[in-house]
C-alpha cells in the first residue's frame, strides 16, 4: 500500500510496488491497484502513473501470474501464514466485540490506536539505523536519545550546553555544543528539538538532511518567533517539520511499554536528591542547573 512508500530514494518504490502487486495476485486478489513511486512526495506524475500501470501489465502478460487461478495452492508455508493471519484476525474481531462492536470501538479510539500502532511499528523498522540528533540534554531530551537507540538508530548525537551535556555522554555516540555544531548541518535523518528556543529550532532545521524530519518539541511560549531561516531550506529540502507537545496520539501507552522493558531508564536521570525540608535548596539546584542537574528528587 501507499503507506510503505518512502520519500527517500523514491525509485526503490517501483520495486516495492511490483513485489506487493505480485503478492496480491498470488494471494487471489480480485481487484488490484498499484501505487505510483512518487506518491510519498506529491500527487503522481504522468511518468510515475504510467510505470504503475506497466507494472500490472508486465505481471499479467509477461510473468504469467494469471495462468492459473491459485499459483501457490498447496504450499505449506502459505497455508501456515494463512492460518496465522486468520487467528490474529479473529483475535482482533473478538476484542472489537468485547468493546461492544465496531461503532463502540471507533468511539473509544480502539480502531484509531491500532492503525497508529501498526504504522508506528512499521516506521521504526524502516528507520532503524538512521542518524538522530537531539537538541537539549534535559530529561526529555535524554529520554528521546534513549528512545532513538531503543528503536535502532545507527547514531545518536546530543547538542547542548553546560554541565548537563557532560552528564549526557552515556546517552549518545557524540556530543556537541552549539558553537561546535556547524559540521552537523544537513547530516541527520531525524532531528528532535527540546531546548524550546528559536535558536535551537533554527539549528534543528539546518541539521536535517534532504528528505529528513524535524520535530520541534521544546516548551516554547507564545511570542517566540522563528527568523533567519530560508523557507527554501524546508521546501526544496523536502523536510517534514512537526510540532509536538505533551501526549500526541496517545503515545504515552507505547512509552510505558518501553519503560517496562527497561529500554528507557528514567531513574538514571535523577541527579540530585534532597529531603523535603530542603525544598528551597532543591529548587535552586534545579532552576540554576547546579552541577548539571537534570532531575531533582524530594523525599519525605
Amino acid at each position: 500500500g501507499g503507506s510503505t512508500l518512502t520519500a527517500q530514494q523514491p525509485e526503490n518504490n517501483i520495486v516495492r510496488v511490483a513485489v506487493q502487486a505480485l503478492s496480491a495476485v498470488c494471494g487471489g486478489a480480485q481487484s488490484l491497484h498499484t501505487n505510483s513511486f512518487d506518491e510519498a512526495l506529491a500527487l503522481p506524475t504522468q511518468r510515475a502513473a504510467t510505470i504503475a500501470l506497466r507494472t500490472q501489465q508486465i505481471l499479467r502478460h509477461e510473468a504469467g501470474t494469471t495462468d492459473t487461478a491459485d499459483p501457490l495452492g498447496g504450499s505449506h508455508y502459505v497455508e501456515a501464514l494463512t492460518d496465522e493471519l486468520e487467528a490474529r484476525a479473529w483475535e482482533l474481531i473478538e476484542r472489537v466485540d468485547s468493546l461492544g462492536g465496531a461503532v463502540a470501538a471507533v468511539e473509544r479510539g480502539f480502531i484509531q490506536d491500532e492503525i497508529e500502532s501498526s504504522a508506528f511499528r512499521w516506521q521504526t523498522e524502516v528507520e532503524g539505523g538512521e542518524r538522530v540528533i537531539v537538541i537539549g540534554p534535559g530529561a526529555i531530551g535524554l529520554c528521546a536519545a534513549q528512545l532513538a537507540r531503543a528503536l535502532g538508530a545507527g547514531r545518536v548525537v546530543l547538542v547542548g550546553r553546560g554541565d548537563r551535556l557532560g552528564r549526557a555522554r552515556d546517552y549518545a555516540d557524540e556530543t556537541f555544543t552549539p558553537d561546535r555544531s556547524a559540521s552537523l548541518k544537513t547530516t541527520a535523518d531525524l532531528v528532535v528539538e527540546f531546548a524550546g528556543t528559536a535558536e535551537a529550532a533554527r539549528d534543528a532545521i539546518t541539521f536535517a538532511r534532504r528528505g529528513g524530519r524535524v520535530v520541534l518539541g521544546g516548551a516554547t511560549g507564545t511570542g517566540v518567533e522563528l527568523s533567519g531561516i530560508d523557507l527554501s531550506t524546508i521546501v526544496r529540502g523536502n523536510l517534514d517539520v512537526l510540532g509536538s507537545l505533551a501526549n500526541p496520539k496517545g503515545v504515552s501507552g507505547r512509552a510505558l511499554s518501553l519503560l517496562a522493558q527497561g529500554k528507557v531508564r528514567v531513574l538514571d536521570l535523577i541527579t540530585h536528591r534532597f529531603p523535603l525540608a530542603a525544598f528551597d535548596e532543591a529548587w535552586r539546584t534545579f532552576a540554576e542547573r547546579r552541577e548539571g542537574a537534570i532531575r531533582v528528587m524530594l523525599t519525605p
